[in-house]
């Protein structure tokens, strides 16, 4: 499972929201829900990538069944945009993680 979000989004906000019958989980805790469904072993990790334009923490679960992983990029500061400068390249992102064999 794979997602980017900005965490100024307006639209879905990154924060999730509490709005009765139309509730959002937090992008957080959506990620860590995906890892539980596939398999993961519950240990998060992060890695904070670039410093130049946009700043980005990758949060992942990488012990997961079937060498599948879960990933949330968050997009500090971030809009609802496709993300494309020299910290996040939201095209390679997705296509890398599409190719990536998993058994």
């Amino acid at each position: 499972m794979l997602m980017i979000h900005g965490m100024r989004v307006q639209i879905l906000p990154f924060e999730g929201t509490d709005a009765g019958s139309f509730s959002l989980l937090s992008s957080p805790d959506a990620i860590s829900s995906w890892a539980d469904v596939i398999g993961c072993d519950g240990s998060v990790k992060f890695e904070n990538l670039g410093d130049q334009t946009i700043s980005v923490r990758k949060r992942y679960f990488d012990s997961c069944s079937q060498e599948t992983e879960a990933i949330l990029y968050e997009v500090i500061g971030g809009s609802h945009q496709w993300y494309y400068s020299k910290d996040i390249d939201a095209s390679k992102i997705i296509i890398n993680f599409l190719l990536t064999k998993h058994k």
